[in-house]
C-alpha cells in the first residue's frame, strides 16, 4: 500500500524519558514522538520541544525547508532535516492527513 511506502514502519516514543519503537500501527493520538534528524514523520502532530526544518514537499510540494517550532503542526511522510523534535501526535494511520490526500487521490478527487 502507498501509504506504507511513505511513512516509516516504526517510530520512536517517548514513555518517561525512556525511549522505545513502536509499530506505527501502534501511533495513538496523546504519544510523545522522538523526531531525529532524517527521520520521517510516522505521524502527523504538533511540535512540543525543539526547532528545525521539515521537507514538506510530499505533501505541500514545497521544495525549500520549512522552519517548525513549538506549537507548529507537522504530518506524517515529511522528513525532519535538521534538529530532534519531540511532537506529540494529533492523528496517526488513517486519520492522518496524508492517507486523506491518498484517498482523495484514489477517489480521483
Amino acid at each position: 500500500e502507498l501509504m506504507h511506502s511513505l511513512t516509516p514502519s516504526e517510530a520512536r516514543v517517548v514513555d518517561d524519558e525512556q525511549v522505545r519503537e513502536v509499530p506505527v500501527a501502534a501511533l495513538l493520538p496523546g504519544m510523545l514522538l522522538d523526531v531525529r534528524a532524517g527521520d520521517k514523520l510516522a505521524a502527523d502532530g504538533m511540535v512540543e520541544r525543539g526547532v528545525s526544518s521539515m521537507d514538506l514537499s510530499l505533501l505541500s510540494g514545497e521544495s525549500r525547508p520549512v522552519t517548525v517550532r513549538e506549537g507548529d503542526l507537522v504530518y506524517a511522510g515529511t522528513v525532519n532535516l535538521g534538529a530532534p523534535l519531540r511532537v506529540r501526535v494529533t492523528a496517526a494511520g488513517e486519520s492522518s492527513r496524508l492517507a486523506g490526500i491518498l484517498r482523495d487521490v484514489e477517489q480521483g478527487a
